[in-house]
């Protein structure tokens, strides 16, 4: 075995331990849709699609905790009186464009799960194993309807927003020209959100000004 392939190997193995290590923390809490394992009569393929959407949702896209159960709650009540009035982010809390599909599908999934475990045993296991998958199916479809409802029009206001940080931007590099490298589109992106009184981050904002003086 070559030096190299054993560098590697070491650094899967490395990474796999602290994914496996990172899980077992999770796990160890009270479930919750998120934190915690499903109880043991759940199916390990099920906890294994569990633990692919946890990951996705938390790590990958980078929502905390209760932003995460926030969101599994809005997918619960999709299609009900309950339901609020509110719209698809246009990006991940990771500053990256959201994808609706793998969206709808790791939110439904969790939320779905978590519905499932609520009905104890008996009930929850036939919803699981496919004995009664309309109402998934139904649910699925109520969540992709109003994601396509949504979804264009929260991007195209999202886009508008982003325009106008870059106005900003130009206008306020025009202002201070010192400001022109590109090592200094943080401190731009520092004076648009306090000109603009805006909510996203330094690097939501900087990720969307584009270099063009």
């Amino acid at each position: 075995m070559s030096r190299d392939t054993e560098e590697i190997q070491k650094i899967i193995l490395s990474r796999w331990n602290e994914a496996e290590k990172r899980s077992n923390e999770l796990e160890a809490k009270t479930y919750d849709g998120i934190f915690g394992k499903p109880p043991e009569w759940v199916i390990e393929r099920v906890l294994t699609e569990f633990r692919k959407h946890r990951d996705r949702v938390l790590f990958d896209w980078g929502y905390n905790h209760d932003m995460a159960i926030l969101w599994l709650d809005r997918f619960s009540n999709i299609g009900s009186d309950e339901n609020d009035d509110w719209d698809y982010p246009a990006e991940y809390p990771c500053g990256e464009k959201l994808g609706i599909e793998p969206f709808i599908e790791s939110m439904s999934y969790l939320s779905y799960l978590k519905w499932c475990v609520s009905l104890g045993p008996e009930e929850g296991l036939k919803k699981l194993s496919g004995e009664t998958t309309s109402l998934g199916y139904k649910r699925k479809q109520q969540n992709r309807d109003f994601a396509n409802k949504n979804a264009i029009q929260v991007h195209e206001e999202r886009e508008k927003e982003w325009d106008r940080w870059q106005r900003e931007a130009e206008s306020i590099v025009k202002r201070y020209p010192h400001l022109k490298g590109k090592r200094k589109k943080s401190d731009i992106a520092r004076i648009v959100i306090k000109n603009l009184n805006l909510r996203d981050t330094v690097q939501t904002v900087r990720k969307r000004i584009k270099h063009n003086w």
